[in-house]
This record gives structure tokens, C-alpha cells and sequence, in this order.
């Protein structure tokens, strides 16, 4: 088990709630965009090659093995905050929580090439991917799911 890792853009830390109950021992790393400054922030997951980069608002990435998280969580701000999850891949592992802030947050969620379940209702929503990663996007007020790449999605 890896220990929690808190980053931040910010120049100070923050706590956070997850609605979804998630045991904090399991929090490889929590990201959010810093101090709240009136601009709308972007959050963006993908792969490149065996790893997985998290780039906030443009700046350097955050990177951590594609097969060793059990739980990223990205925290939204008070602003208007995107966060995308492109497809991870083959052989990526663990769940992703997209945790909006207060502001009017979207996020933008891409299949992988294999067979996955996106499930939605007015409290939460799931994408399940095939290849054994969950996107879990949590107070977010749009979410856009891109069947791109799948068999049967």
C-alpha cells in the first residue's frame, strides 16, 4: 500500500470530504488546483506509456504508475473546473474521483477500446472500463461520456 500524497498547485494544503466514503489509506494521490483565484481550472489524465500523467491547468505533471494506484482523487475549486480522463488503456488499475468543488463543474470522461459501463443517475456516475480502471465523477454538474473507442460500450 502506498501512503497518501497530498499535491497541491496551491501554497497552502486543503482537506477534503469524499462523498463517496472512500478509506483515506487508500488515496495514492489528491490533487487540486490550488488557491481559489477566480479562473476556471482544467484538470487532464492520460497515459503516456507505462505511466499516467496529471496535468493541472497546463503546469508540470503529476505522475504515477499506470498498474501501482489504488485512488487518484482530483479536487475541484470555487471556480468552473474541467476535468478530463482520456482512456488510460491496458493494464491500468484503481479508481479515479472526479470531486467537483462549488462552482458549475464538468467533466469529461473517454472510453478505452475494450467492452465498458457507464452508468449515471442525478446523485453519481460510474464509468467502469474494461481494462480494470473506475472514473467515479462525484458534485459534478455536467458529465460528458465519449463512446470513441469501445466494442460495445
Amino acid at each position: 500500500m502506498v501512503s497518501p500524497e497530498l499535491l497541491t498547485n496551491g501554497s497552502q494544503d486543503v482537506s477534503v470530504l469524499i462523498s463517496g466514503g472512500y478509506d483515506t489509506d487508500f488515496i495514492d494521490m489528491f490533487i487540486d488546483a490550488g488557491n481559489p483565484d477566480g479562473l476556471d481550472d482544467t484538470f487532464v489524465v492520460q497515459r503516456n506509456g507505462n505511466n499516467l500523467e496529471i496535468v493541472v491547468n497546463g503546469g508540470n505533471p503529476q505522475i504515477v504508475a499506470v498498474d501501482s494506484f489504488d485512488t487518484i482523487v482530483l479536487q475541484g475549486s470555487t471556480d468552473q473546473d474541467t476535468m478530463i480522463v482520456h482512456s488510460l488503456g491496458t493494464g491500468a488499475r484503481g479508481n479515479i474521483v472526479l470531486a467537483g468543488g462549488t462552482g458549475r463543474d464538468i467533466a469529461e470522461v473517454y472510453d478505452s477500446s475494450g467492452d465498458d459501463r457507464y452508468t449515471a443517475n442525478p446523485l453519481f456516475a460510474t464509468l467502469d472500463v474494461d481494462d480494470g480502471y473506475t472514473v467515479s465523477p462525484e458534485n459534478i454538474w455536467k458529465i460528458q461520456a465519449f463512446a470513441t473507442a469501445g466494442v460495445r460500450d
